[in-house]
């Protein structure tokens, strides 16, 4: 492959972490069409793979970060295949929140979401310690 043609290596970490059930979803700076391509894909193997799991999705280290239009219109399109129990989301800025908050009542999950500052609160939630 030549230099300028290598394959962009994608900085958002996606993985199951089977000790709290959940896919877990680290978001680091921004977040492009493709990144949310290659997001989706790997929340739906995981889901498919693992029933009854939960997600995890932490954006601390994206405050800053938008999406463009086109993006979104790819969330908010594909994240209804989205097959999860709850989610909790970590370090929303109020900006991301917003469109979080629309794709949620889009797939119908916003009853089962919450939004929390900390990971360990929303570890406890997922897990059940808190009703919050």
């Amino acid at each position: 492959m030549a230099e300028g043609m290598k394959h962009k290596e994608m900085k958002h970490k996606v993985f199951y972490n089977p000790e709290v059930n959940s896919a877990v979803l680290h978001i680091v700076g921004d977040f492009s069409r493709e990144d949310a391509e290659k997001t989706i894909e790997s929340l739906n193997k995981i889901f498919r793979d693992n029933p009854e799991t939960n997600l995890l999705a932490d954006f601390s280290q994206s405050l800053n970060a938008s999406l463009d239009k086109d993006t979104r219109k790819l969330i908010q399109e594909n994240g209804g295949n989205l097959r999860f129990n709850k989610a909790a989301l970590v370090g929303v800025s109020p900006m991301t929140r917003m469109i979080a908050k629309i794709v949620l009542v889009v797939i119908g999950k916003i009853n089962e979401s919450r939004f929390f500052k900390t990971e360990e609160e929303a570890l406890k939630w997922l897990l059940g310690d808190i009703n919050k």
